[in-house]
């Protein structure tokens, strides 16, 4: 079959990697792959390595800090042209199913619709705020699609209490990566202190994620803050680079280090690439979510490397850590709480070997890339004619 993908970004974050290995697998049973994208970068790159169609197109995209006045007049006129252009795509690529990757994307749904292609929407986020907007985009995609691809039971009931009209379209497909993630040689742990600068008997805390007022970087600081001293050398190495519009976030986590005393203690290391050695080298991961994270790839990556992990209490966290068994959960808004949580695996090295084990075969008994791959096939070859 012909299929078109479109997606908001060309980075490696979250939904890009899952992208990336939804295409791969379609890829390699025998689908001709197109892909629109609104810029150039490694995703693109990665895709054009499998002999996909990278096409780099200014396609509209919902972003808070835009959708209002001269801003929200960019949105619909890119839209209008961007839609035109999609559906003359489809016809002359005799597209069958179009996948459109998470609901900041807005351009592709209409032209498809009307062309009766088949539309599958990946909702990869729940949209809390604004309300009014939440409605409209979870209305607008049931309307429109074949069917809604969720990545957790998180987002399946979010969006069936926001547009209950459109709740028997929504099939859950969890995320999978490979059992041993593959990237660069692992550094040794020697070399890994070096590089960021602390004693080699650290113990080390991670966290992974773009900075965003949402992803909980400074909540994460806060608790921090208020560990004191317990007794042994820790650091929190934070990866992950600003969200563009959202700089002045980075200038508040950098402000609130400083605030806490804490820069020998936390360290913002910008964008990883290579995460498998990330992770290969920190003793614990923490999610500190402030808004619920629909399932955090992460996650799936810590518990792949047999690490433990500390998460706020909500969204697809929820249904990746096990409590007390592969890790904690812990309220979005108690920074003692999390301080505890951090204080007791910190002291506990036995605690986390334990734990991260446990991860693991949670991991290998649902997230796999095996199952992953099995049912996103399922969902194409359902509509293949």
């Amino acid at each position: 079959m012909n299929l078109l993908f479109i997606h908001s970004s060309s980075d490696l974050y979250g939904s890009d990697k899952s992208l990336f290995r939804t295409i791969k697998t379609l890829s390699d049973n025998g689908h001709v792959c197109h892909v629109i994208l609104p810029k150039a970068g490694p995703l693109a790159d990665k895709l054009k390595c499998i002999d996909c169609r990278v096409i780099i197109w200014e396609i509209a995209i919902i972003r808070r800090q835009l959708i209002r006045g001269w801003g929200l007049l960019h949105i619909v006129f890119t839209w209008f042209i961007a839609e035109i252009k999609i559906g003359l795509l489809i016809k002359e690529n005799n597209i069958q199913i179009v996948h459109i990757n998470t609901t900041a994307v807005i351009n592709g749904q209409i032209s498809s619709f009307f062309l009766r292609r088949v539309v599958l929407q990946h909702v990869r986020e729940i949209t809390i705020k604004p309300v009014f907007l939440a409605r409209l985009l979870a209305s607008f995609n049931g309307l429109l699609s074949t069917e809604i691809l969720a990545v957790s039971e998180a987002v399946k009931s979010h969006l069936s209490d926001i547009a209950p009209k459109y709740k028997n379209k929504i099939t859950v497909i969890a995320n999978g990566i490979k059992p041993q993630p593959i990237g660069k040689p692992t550094m040794t742990r020697s070399e890994f202190s070096r590089r960021y600068r602390f004693p080699n008997n650290t113990v080390v805390i991670g966290c992974v994620g773009r900075l965003h007022y949402w992803k909980g970087q400074d909540y994460l600081i806060e608790s921090i803050s208020v560990l004191g001293d317990i007794g042994l050398d820790y650091c929190l190495l934070i990866a992950g680079d600003v969200y563009p519009g959202y700089e002045y976030y980075e200038e508040k986590i950098k402000n609130d280090i400083i605030k806490y005393n804490l820069s020998k203690n936390v360290k913002l290391l910008g964008f990883i690439e290579n995460i498998p050695a990330f992770l290969n080298n920190i003793d614990l991961l923490v999610l500190p979510s402030t808004l619920p994270d629909p399932l955090p790839g992460v996650i799936l990556e810590a518990m792949a490397a047999k690490l433990p992990v500390i998460a706020t209490n909500h969204g697809g966290a929820t249904e990746m850590v096990i409590p007390e068994k592969t890790g904690l959960l812990i309220s979005k808004d108690d920074p003692g709480n999390f301080a505890a949580a951090l204080k007791r695996l910190l002291k506990n090295a036995k605690l986390r070997t334990l734990m991260g084990e446990e991860g693991y075969r949670h991991y290998c008994n649902k997230y796999t890339i095996d199952i992953y791959e099995s049912n996103i096939s399922a969902i194409f070859s359902a509509y293949s004619v």
